[in-house]
């Protein structure tokens, strides 16, 4: 488990990597020009972030993934006095694994996993109705 646990967490310390880089290579848009609406619905623009190390995750509560979310969370619990932030933004694209509403989301995250990192309100990933910051 722990094995799994460092390999979680060296994937997404590479992917935030990428994402910095990508951000650097490309002029605009960035992500910070980038508002979409909290797992709460009131807008939550990715500028909040700025200055910070940012990793966002996809999130779905019925994956086999799900329990990345107790990682995550010690992650995020770690590092967030350091500068670091951990966005998670559910999404129903894979296998229909997040079938529940925002407010739904909301409560699993926090009762199951006492997540405490800022969610956004479910996104769609890919396909026609893909969110433009992916």
């Amino acid at each position: 488990m722990q094995a799994v646990r460092r390999w979680v967490v060296r994937f997404y310390f590479v992917l935030a990597l990428v994402i910095f880089m990508t951000d650097s290579v490309f002029a605009t848009p960035t992500i910070y020009d980038f508002t979409l609406p909290s797992i709460d619905g009131k807008p939550m623009p990715l500028s909040d972030f700025k200055g910070k190390v940012i990793l966002m995750v996809n999130v779905a509560s019925q994956c086999g993934y799900t329990p990345q979310y107790t990682a995550l969370e010690a992650l995020y619990e770690k590092y967030k006095d350091q500068g670091f932030v951990i966005v998670g933004f559910p999404a129903n694209n894979f296998g229909a694994q997040e079938p529940g509403t925002n407010e739904e989301i909301k409560t699993f995250c926090s009762r199951k996993y006492s997540v405490s990192f800022p969610l956004y309100s479910k996104i769609s990933v890919e396909g026609a109705d893909q969110a433009p910051l992916y």
